[in-house]
């Protein structure tokens, strides 16, 4: 056999084993095929695997659990009261974390252009799946510190016509989501962002769900006509939309505190009861006067003009 021939054969053979083989293609295609989506940040282009690495290693990612561990809330079943034994995130792990999340995306990324779609490479191939692994356990890392979250204001939202265990399955959904859109860069909690997320979801959720019928539209009215301080009796109709009613629900968590979110919700019939309520049935609930639930009820409308003005302009004299 001519050295030719052989110098050949042995180029051919190191060119297959650096390929991937055809089984393994389609799914290599696919991979090329999807987006790998992340928060850029312009310090990745500086950065190595090791630098990350011991930036979450030396930030302290959990927070010290008080030696009788976290309180669990009565009446969870025992899968979600094993997520109070997972220590939450300080705010540097956190930070740490979500750098780390996202370094190895970018890093995916740039496996990912540089791979020939006629002749993928085999060791490109092997980092580009290491680095979207890697991803996907800090992802689940981050979710799982925060699943008592999502529990928390299930727990707050649910009633008569949402269980508790549809309002989980459905925050758990969005945690996830806001996972990935999270800018740690800005210095922010992930709480607070995660928060405004479900929070704002439950509410279009309540809204795009519930089944509209005249009592429906009437409380809608009576709440809107309350902008002009007129009683109940005394409400004229309104021809209010969806999505601007939807539009209005998807302001309260981002304009009111607790008891104020309570009230609007229960007014609108999107609350813990599941039915809409007068004042009088709120007020014997809060233990305080009618009227008080009624300036309560104003004081939320006044906190919601801003959001609010440019759907009811001529509204806005309260």
């Amino acid at each position: 056999m001519s050295m030719v021939l052989v110098a050949s054969r042995a180029k051919t053979a190191q060119r297959s084993s650096q390929s991937v083989s055809p089984e393994e293609r389609d799914e290599v295609l696919q991979l090329l095929q999807e987006e790998i989506a992340y928060i850029h940040n312009g310090e990745f282009e500086h950065l190595d695997m090791d630098t990350v690495e011991q930036s979450v290693h030396h930030a302290g990612i959990h927070r010290q659990q008080p030696s009788s561990g976290a309180t669990v809330p009565d009446g969870l079943p025992a899968y979600l009261a094993n997520l109070y034994t997972i220590p939450l995130l300080t705010a540097e792990g956190e930070a740490a974390l979500f750098r780390k999340m996202n370094y190895l995306k970018y890093r995916a990324n740039l496996c990912r252009v540089a791979l020939d779609p006629d002749r993928p490479q085999r060791k490109l191939t092997q980092e580009l799946r290491r680095f979207l692994d890697a991803a996907d356990r800090v992802r689940n890392q981050l979710a799982e510190s925060n699943l008592r979250l999502v529990v928390s204001i299930a727990r707050r939202f649910a009633g008569p016509r949402f269980s508790f265990e549809e309002l989980v399955s459905e925050g758990n959904m969005i945690l996830m989501k806001a996972i990935e859109k999270f800018d740690y860069s800005r210095g922010y909690r992930f709480s607070t962002y995660a928060t405004h997320s479900v929070q704002r979801h439950f509410f279009r959720h309540f809204r795009t769900t519930k089944r509209r019928n005249t009592h429906e539209v009437a409380m809608a009215d009576e709440y809107l006509n309350e902008l002009s301080d007129k009683s109940e009796q005394e409400s004229d109709t309104l021809d209010i939309s969806d999505a601007q009613v939807g539009e209005i629900l998807a302001q309260l968590d981002e304009q009111l505190d607790e008891r104020e979110q309570y009230i609007i919700q229960e007014r609108f019939g999107i609350g813990p009861s599941g039915t809409a309520r007068t004042l009088q049935s709120l007020s014997k609930e809060l233990h305080v006067s009618k009227e008080r639930v009624r300036q309560l009820h104003h004081k939320a409308i006044a906190k919601l003009r801003k959001g609010l003005d440019h759907l009811f302009p001529e509204m806005m004299t309260v």
